[in-house]
């Protein structure tokens, strides 16, 4: 369901678009107002690493009436991104389904998963939790990717 929101795809005769399921959008614009965010979406993942030289642009969560959330960090360096999207589920029974190519990091308390865009050619990080999947994009090299997702902290 919640992709069907996020992409705006719905099935049988609905005939809603994204925005027609966004109950309320929260957005950051200075890192300093991270706590509003923590509040509006409890368990928020945030980087405790970026790239030296990148500057938050703006974090957007959105919260859609399933209760799910999405939260969309855009870093900036000159012309160089890195976003970070995050898609929590209130649907305890979520499962998650991998690309099938790529290197798979088994940690703890996530699983990470290194895949290249075959249209790009960059590498894109998924991340899986307990309470949510990131998807880590970025012009930077793997190993940066990693070590974000490595450092992505519950707060």
């Amino acid at each position: 369901r919640l992709y069907q929101g996020v992409t705006g795809l719905f099935t049988d005769s609905e005939e809603e678009t994204e925005e027609s399921d966004v109950e309320e959008t929260v957005t950051v614009l200075d890192e300093k107002d991270i706590d509003s965010a923590k509040e509006f979406l409890p368990g928020l993942y945030v980087p405790t690493y970026i790239p030296d030289g990148y500057e938050l642009d703006r974090l957007e969560i959105k919260k859609f009436y399933s209760g799910d959330y999405q939260a969309d960090y855009l870093y900036h360096k000159n012309s160089n991104t890195v976003e970070i999207l995050s898609y929590y589920s209130s649907d305890s029974e979520v499962t998650y389904q991998l690309p099938d190519e790529g290197n798979l990091i088994e940690l703890p308390d996530r699983t990470i998963l290194v895949s290249e865009d075959d249209v790009d050619k960059e590498s894109i990080v998924f991340v899986c939790t307990e309470t949510c999947s990131m998807d880590i994009m970025s012009d930077e090299e793997t190993q940066v990717l990693i070590k974000i997702a490595k450092n992505m902290q519950k707060k």
